[in-house]
């Protein structure tokens, strides 16, 4: 099976209501999205006029853009959901994405740090 990555740079804002510890004040990051998609039919529409690809490289980079980054990328992320943990955001990621990618996506990852990751797979 052939799957392709592509990673975004972003930054961030959030707190954590409630919680005890130094997350509970608004803080910033510089994250990572890392979006795997592997080779599936669910794709075609993306690639009839180029069998071999899986997804043309500025189609997946604009739908994540336009599905993800351009709501994250500079923004605080309490704005959007309640409780912004990168659990939480991961999850609302994966449903911003799954309508145009289906099937073929197989791995999102969102780095909240070079040494802090949380990781979803297609089971």
């Amino acid at each position: 099976m052939k799957t392709i990555t592509q990673r975004y740079k972003f930054d961030f804002a959030h707190h954590l209501p409630g919680y005890n510890g130094l997350c509970q004040r608004a803080h910033g990051h510089t994250g990572i999205l890392e979006v795997t998609l592997r080779e599936h039919k669910c794709l075609r529409r993306f690639w009839e006029k180029y069998p071999g690809m899986i997804i043309d490289w500025n189609i997946m980079k604009g739908l994540i853009a336009e599905r993800v980054l351009i709501h994250i990328d500079h923004n605080d992320l309490n704005t959007l959901m309640d409780i912004p943990t990168a659990e939480n955001l991961l999850d609302w990621v994966i449903d911003r994405l799954k309508d145009d990618f289906g099937e073929a996506l197989e791995v999102v990852r969102i780095y909240e740090s070079d040494k802090a990751w949380v990781t979803w797979k297609r089971e």
